[in-house]
């Protein structure tokens, strides 16, 4: 009996737009050995497995560049997987070329072994609920039991041949790494930004970049929409800092997605130079700083604004950390800010579209403190906005000008978590 034949009969309810991340040679050789439909069921279960592993697992970073990434891995193993099990065994533990870059990635953004483990077995778990689904699906009586019994015994295998291999690759990618130059490079950058000032003269010959007596800009660039790592990064990181005047450049690349970048020069430094990145390409911007101390602190304040720029970005590409000093403030410790919003507003912070509509009333009420302009501003009727606010003030529980300062802050921290939850 051809306990694997119904993997052919894989197909999604309905078609997919997702394109894949493997490569176009491995999906094409998939997909005549499988069929089509069945390399669309793998693309879109792998991309959705990905999602969740971000969901578990947020430190490995979850833009749509890393999460490219990390489709990488579970679509290459998916594909995998499914091949072994249309061909009824595990014949070739080799790691597929791309599941061996998504280790590149991971090794060189120091996520660890253990780490990659947690992640593959829950793919792995999620992917085999799926496929005995599907087979059991597919499959009628009396060859039903014998092919979900071969679905398990094939998936553990695939599992202990395909981890065995990604603990050889990482590894093998980790001692490179550790004996390249890179990490010298970076073993002094972390030092220097973790306060060490023992030896800046030093710290300076190993990242060939002037530390001491020197007006220093950090800059943080990223990918917007997701793509191969191509030096647009790079390229965007030189163009801006030549175009500051910068005497001497740093790139630290983070990953495939992020870059760091650094220019220093002995004359103060003007950050609002008028340059702008290219398409896809965000550019997140420190305060200027001296010596090691502003280089720190440039540093620290470009990570901030690179991290809360989906706040603020608007049409702009490009965040200042002066854009979000505030609500780097407001945010340092967020669970306190989300009581404070609950605190506040009341039943108003509840989601959904009416209390929504509620909550963008007030918060032009409170920026206009007049119910004609916030009609004229909302484009509604001034009776309108009267109950409007008549409707908040009950569900805050008193009046809009008791305390229309806290009032407006929970409103904006409001506005910013639902963002979140979008």
């Amino acid at each position: 009996m051809d306990v694997g034949s119904w993997v052919r009969e894989l197909r999604l309810d309905a078609p997919s737009h997702i394109a894949p991340v493997c490569l176009p040679q491995t999906v094409a050789r998939v997909g005549a050995i499988i069929g089509v439909d069945a390399v669309e069921w793998g693309v879109q279960h792998a991309k959705e497995i990905a999602e969740a592993n971000i969901v578990e697992f947020p430190h490995i970073g979850g833009g749509p560049a890393q999460l490219d990434t990390l489709r990488l891995g579970v679509e290459s193993a998916t594909l995998s997987m499914l091949e072994c099990m249309y061909e009824g065994s595990v014949s070739d533990s080799t790691l597929p070329y791309e599941s061996e870059s998504q280790i590149r990635d991971f090794v060189h953004r120091r996520i660890t072994l253990t780490d990659q483990w947690a992640m593959i077995r829950q793919g792995h778990a999620a992917l085999v609920r799926r496929l005995m689904a599907a087979c059991a699906q597919l499959t009628a009586e009396p060859e039903r039991s014998s092919r979900l019994l071969a679905v398990t015994d094939i998936a553990f295998d695939f599992i202990d041949a395909y981890w065995v291999e990604v603990a050889r690759a990482y590894e093998g990618e980790q001692q490179r790494f550790d004996e390249s130059a890179l990490i010298s490079r970076e073993t002094a950058l972390r030092a220097l930004l973790d306060g060490d000032e023992t030896d800046l003269g030093e710290v300076g010959r190993r990242l060939r970049y002037d530390v001491v007596h020197r007006w220093h800009i950090a800059l943080v660039f990223s990918r917007i929409a997701p793509g191969e790592w191509d030096e647009l990064l790079t390229n965007a990181a030189r163009e801006a800092l030549v175009a500051l005047g910068a005497r001497q450049v740093l790139l630290v690349p983070r990953g495939h997605a992020v870059l760091w970048a650094f220019g220093n020069s002995p004359a103060p430094i003007d950050s609002e130079w008028g340059w702008r990145p290219p398409d896809s390409v965000g550019m997140a911007v420190g305060d200027p700083g001296w010596d090691a101390a502003g280089f720190r602190t440039s540093h620290e304040r470009a990570v901030v604004a690179h991290r809360l720029a989906n706040y603020v970005r608007g049409d702009s590409s490009v965040t200042h950390y002066r854009d979000i000093d505030l609500l780097d403030l407001l945010l340092t410790d967020r669970e306190r800010a989300r009581e404070f919003v609950d605190y506040e507003l009341g039943d108003l912070a509840d989601p959904g579209a009416g209390t929504a509509e509620l909550r963008r009333t007030v918060a032009t009420y409170l920026d206009n403190h007049n119910t004609r302009a916030t009609a004229a501003t909302l484009f509604v009727a001034r009776n309108t906005v009267t109950y409007r606010l008549r409707k908040a003030e009950t569900l805050i529980g008193h009046s809009l000008t008791a305390r229309s300062l806290q009032a407006r802050v929970a409103l904006y921290l409001a506005e910013l978590f639902h963002l979140d939850e979008d």
